[in-house]
């Protein structure tokens, strides 16, 4: 039985030593997973550092160029507005004034008419020998004048 009892506490020993070696062998193991955890570790915080990095490069980016030329658009695009509505009141101005010299256009050559025919009245009236065509015929004449010489201004300054 003592030797029962020794073969018992060899076998015992041998069992210890051998789950020691197995716990051993995990531990290795565990040992090479923290390792590889580490550097995993290591690499993930150089990742976020040059995340970091990049993200502070965009934000400066934005700051020094994005943003003052989104500022420029902008106002640039508000100048143009601005032009744009100056065109567009030119533009009105001009069709005023453009039916305004129609107008006046219209007036002279009805002004001239009705001016030679009083001026063939005056003239009918006043002494034909000496060419006198009276006071009324006179300022006929004169205000014939005027707006046919208006009009072949106004023709003068369409054609060129």
């Amino acid at each position: 039985m003592n030797v029962a009892i020794g073969v018992l506490v060899v076998l015992l020993l041998i069992g210890a030593i051998a789950v020691t070696v197995r716990i051993w062998g995990v531990l290795g193991t565990l040992q090479k997973v923290l390792v590889s955890l580490e550097e995993t570790k290591a690499q993930l915080q150089g990742t976020l550092h040059e995340v970091d990095v990049t993200l502070a490069t965009t934000n400066a980016l934005l700051k020094e160029q994005a943003i003052p030329v989104l500022i420029s658009t902008q106002r640039t695009i508000a100048n143009l507005e601005v032009s744009t509505k100056a065109m567009a009141d030119v533009t009105e101005s001009v069709r005023g004034l453009t039916a305004r010299a129609e107008s006046i256009g219209k007036a002279a050559s009805v002004a001239a008419a009705a001016g030679s025919a009083l001026v063939t009245m005056a003239t009918a009236r006043g002494d034909k020998k000496s060419g006198n065509r009276g006071a009324v015929g006179g300022l006929v004449a004169s205000v014939t004048k005027l707006f046919v010489g208006s009009k072949v201004r106004q023709e003068n300054t369409q054609t060129k």
